[in-house]
């Protein structure tokens, strides 16, 4: 961020709510990451309760909260590195939907075999932040980038705390898989919600050129932006051979030459 665009803190915190909800491409990525990372951190979150209810072992909390990144891992790979963007952008509202969908049977209270199935799948779905997340930037200005950042990952911060302190508080009085399977089930709702609402792809395509056009850089930016650089490289060369010194004279050349020292080296 230039410092032309700096303000208060809380103004600019303002300009980033703004900015994120006021363009109809990022209010519904936000809406949707806000439900997912809503939905995906309670599995994780009460792992340990969840798992002294399965036998209690250390090691079964451990696996079930290595059960979710190890399948964004491979949904990563999957949708990250096999699938072609606009493939990735089709398969945003089916990935989003699988997260909740994956975890509603632990309200069936299944062992523990299944718990890690269920993980993995749901893991996997919520792999669909990365295509969000690319989708994002290209529809972002760059004067806002910081602040737009900043809304999202504050926002993610706060509903994974939320989610975790409100569904342990639930879990004191009903089993932990009940809460999981029912609170997953609310956030299929929302989520199928802003899954409704998800611009055309004209309207993304229209917000990305926008976005172009406004962090393209003007031609008068460019042009000082190559004198500097030029005027960089001449003062490095200039004092890269103030510490060379000059050459010194030698018997003989090396290379049977004979040139006269005094002319240049041509390589």
């Amino acid at each position: 961020m230039t410092e032309e665009h700096r303000s208060h803190l809380l103004r600019e915190t303002a300009e980033g709510f703004r900015v994120v909800l006021g363009d109809p491409v990022m209010r519904a990525i936000a809406l949707l990451v806000f439900a997912l990372v809503s939905v995906i951190i309670v599995p994780e979150g009460l792992a340990v309760a969840w798992s002294g209810e399965l036998g209690g072992e250390a090691w079964r909390a451990g696996l079930m909260m290595a059960s979710i990144p190890f399948g964004y891992v491979i949904g990563g790979l999957v949708v990250g590195r096999m699938l072609s963007p606009s493939t990735r952008l089709k398969l945003i509202r089916p990935l989003a939907v699988l997260v909740p969908l994956a975890l509603i049977p632990a309200v069936l209270q299944p062992p523990f075999e299944v718990v890690l199935l269920l993980g993995l799948v749901a893991g996997f779905g919520n792999a669909v932040l990365m295509p969000l997340n690319g989708l994002f930037v290209q529809v972002l200005p760059n004067p806002y980038r910081a602040r737009a950042f900043g809304i999202m990952q504050g926002g993610m911060q706060v509903l994974h705390a939320a989610a975790v302190m409100l569904t342990g508080a639930i879990a004191g009085r009903f089993p932990v898989p009940v809460v999981v399977g029912v609170w997953s089930f609310a956030g299929m709702a929302l989520i199928v919600f802003a899954a409704a609402r998800w611009p055309s792809g004209g309207v993304i395509d229209g917000e990305i050129e926008q976005a172009k056009l406004v962090n393209e850089p003007r031609p008068a930016a460019r042009k000082k932006t190559r004198q500097k650089s030029r005027t960089t490289r001449e003062q490095h060369w200039a004092k890269a051979g103030a510490l060379r010194g000059p050459r010194r004279q030698r018997g003989g050349d090396p290379f049977g030459t004979d040139a006269d020292s005094s002319q240049p080296v041509r390589l």
